[in-house]
């Protein structure tokens, strides 16, 4: 979106909010409940890539600290995901 209000709007919305959770729990159930591997199925499904080296890192940090459900929330609002390029 070009507008904060309509950025800040689809990032909490209660929709993607719900989408995230089933997103989150489709990744738990294709690889389990290790950090590496759900972030690398995440980028998967979501951007049709694997995630960079550091993208690796980081994600996985930011799972250990926010859940699977907030990266998946984060990746949902991408300008990658939501941008065909």
């Amino acid at each position: 979106s070009i507008t904060p209000t309509q950025s800040l709007g689809l990032f909490n919305s209660p929709f993607v909010l719900r989408q995230a959770d089933f997103f989150a729990e489709r990744i738990r159930t294709e690889v389990g409940d290790q950090a590496p591997a759900q972030v690398c199925r995440a980028f998967e499904i979501a951007l049709a890539r694997k995630p960079a080296a550091d993208e690796q890192v980081r994600m996985e940090a930011f799972v250990a600290e926010a859940g699977l459900g907030q990266l998946c929330r984060v990746l949902m609002n991408s300008s990658e995901f939501l941008y065909i390029q």
